[in-house]
Formats: C-alpha cells, sequence, structure tokens
C-alpha cells in the first residue's frame, strides 16, 4: 500500500485561542497551510489536524455540526512514549485552559488520560506497550505490592491528590486507577476507583468514597529530605492552599498531615551529650519551617 497522509479536520470558535492552546501543548503549526480561516497542526509526518472556523469549516458537510458541549463526535487518540508523557501532556491541556474529560484508566497493557480542548472536542492521549498485547494481553497482569501500604480515603479528589505528589517526589508514578465493578455503600458501581501509586519508591492507595473521617494529625507523613533546599522546595509546594504550622508540620491542600524534616535532624536530636540534644529541640520548637543552619547553631553553642 502507498504512503497516505491523514487530515482530521476540527472545526473551532476561535483559531488564534485554539492555536495558543495546542502550542502551549508542544505542537506546531505548519505556514503553508495556515491563515486567517485555517491552521494546519502537525501531529507526526503522517497525521495532521486541520483546525478550522465554524463558517469555514460548514463549507465542507451539508450536516449540523456536533454541540460538543452535549456530544462527542469522535474520540482523538494520541499516542506517547511512556506513562510520564501522556500525565506531562494531560497537565499541561489543563494548565492551558482545557477540562478533565475522564479519569485515568490503566489496563496493564495500556495507560490513558483525557481531556477537552478549548472547543470541547475529546482528546484520548495513551501509551500502550505493544510487546503485551497478542497472546500476552489476555493474561492477568499480577501485581506486587509492599506488605505494608498506606491508605488515603479523600472525599472526591484520590486521582488529583495522587497525580499532584508523585509530581514532588522522584521514583514516583500513578501506577492504575482502577473503577470498582460493584455498587458501594459509597456509590453505584463505577463510581468509586481505587488509585495505586508510588511515591520515592513506597506504595500508596487512595480511594474517592464519599465523606467519612477527615484526615487528622494522628497519622502524617515524615519526609526527609537531604538539604535545606529540598526542605524549601517541599514546604512550598505542599503548603500550597494547605495550613503551615508548628515544628515542620504542614496540612496539605487535600487536609493531609506532613512533616518535612530534614534527615541531620535525627542524628543532632540522638548526640550522647544530652545538652547538645535540648538545644537542637528547643530551637526546632520554635520554627514552623525547620531550618538546618539554625538547627546546627543550636547544636554547636
Amino acid at each position: 500500500m502507498s504512503s497516505r497522509k491523514l487530515f482530521v479536520n476540527l472545526a473551532v470558535c476561535d483559531l488564534k485561542r485554539s492555536m495558543e492552546f495546542f502550542s502551549q501543548l508542544g505542537f506546531e503549526f505548519d505556514p503553508r497551510f495556515t491563515d486567517d480561516k485555517a491552521a494546519c497542526m502537525i501531529i507526526s509526518e503522517e497525521a495532521y489536524v486541520m483546525l478550522l472556523m465554524e463558517p469555514f469549516f460548514k463549507g465542507f458537510t451539508k450536516r449540523e455540526l456536533c454541540d460538543t458541549s452535549k456530544q462527542t463526535e469522535a474520540l482523538l487518540a494520541l499516542s506517547c512514549s511512556s506513562r510520564a508523557e501522556v500525565d506531562e501532556l494531560v497537565k499541561k491541556a489543563i494548565a492551558a485552559g482545557g477540562q478533565y474529560a475522564m479519569e485515568p484508566q490503566d489496563h496493564g497493557f495500556m495507560y490513558d488520560w483525557s481531556f477537552y480542548d478549548l472547543d470541547g472536542h475529546h482528546w484520548e492521549v495513551l501509551w500502550m506497550d505493544e510487546s503485551a498485547t497478542g497472546s500476552a494481553r489476555g493474561k492477568q497482569k499480577i501485581t506486587l505490592t509492599a506488605k505494608i501500604v498506606p491508605h488515603l480515603w479523600f472525599v472526591d479528589q484520590a486521582v488529583e491528590a495522587a497525580h499532584f505528589y508523585v509530581s514532588l517526589f522522584p521514583d514516583s508514578r500513578v501506577d492504575s486507577v482502577t473503577p470498582i465493578p460493584a455498587d458501594t455503600p459509597s456509590g453505584p458501581a463505577g463510581s468509586v476507583a481505587v488509585v495505586e501509586f508510588t511515591l520515592a519508591g513506597q506504595p500508596f492507595q487512595a480511594i474517592s468514597a464519599g465523606p467519612l473521617d477527615p484526615f487528622n494529625h494522628a497519622i502524617s507523613f515524615i519526609v526527609n529530605c537531604t538539604d535545606q533546599a529540598e526542605v524549601d522546595h517541599l514546604w512550598e509546594a505542599l503548603s500550597a492552599g494547605g495550613t503551615l504550622e508548628e515544628c515542620g508540620w504542614l496540612r496539605d491542600r487535600y487536609g493531609v498531615c506532613w512533616q518535612i524534616v530534614p534527615a541531620v535532624l535525627g542524628e543532632l536530636m540522638k548526640d550522647p551529650d544530652r545538652n547538645r540534644a535540648r538545644r537542637v529541640a528547643e530551637a526546632m520548637l520554635k520554627m514552623k519551617k525547620l531550618d538546618i543552619q539554625g538547627l546546627e547553631k543550636a547544636y554547636r553553642e
């Protein structure tokens, strides 16, 4: 078969805004086929999306245009090279003014997440492990987890929270989002999903299942930081939209409690010279964000 090119045509209300939106996602345009009525967005060497102003688009069809606020005209599937790239592209779309379409779906051999663009077109962003398809596709994937896994109950933001957390730590990822296929006290089948994610190599689970017990100080997560720069970064990031507290504690925007602690603190507090340890403790108790220089100064006095 001879090589063919694919041109997908989409109607848009504001061509300039649409071009700015997709530019923020990293796409470029072919100036040869771009003017004040249409823009040719390059997907690959053989695939393009033509963004057409609505009046111009209508000249190519006798049917009414789809109302994308109520109907889905198509699923525009776009492949990525990794799960991380899927997450990155969807987050860029949301930051540029798009909207979430569906929760992330993890099928083992395939991971996808979707968004609506400025004109309501539904984009399905996916990663697929082609080596796991075919005969391997029918085999059930076995997930190995740690013996003990922290589980967080959110009212309705488990997926959002998981993606926020994994953006802050190395060796982190959202591993799967699995809707519960049965009715539960929290809602009908499919309305409650279990999110599996990894933070700094530690497996976590989360669930969005409606109101129950709010997060409180009885459980908190200690982050051992290697230096002041890491303390500063995580303190600012996790406390954004949350609450700053004493002694390195904070509540994030979801109410989860964290302790952002320089690793050196434990060493100073365990010093055999208990007067030194006392001075470090007294200095810590006067701080909100822990300051390594201040703790070490108290230790040396």
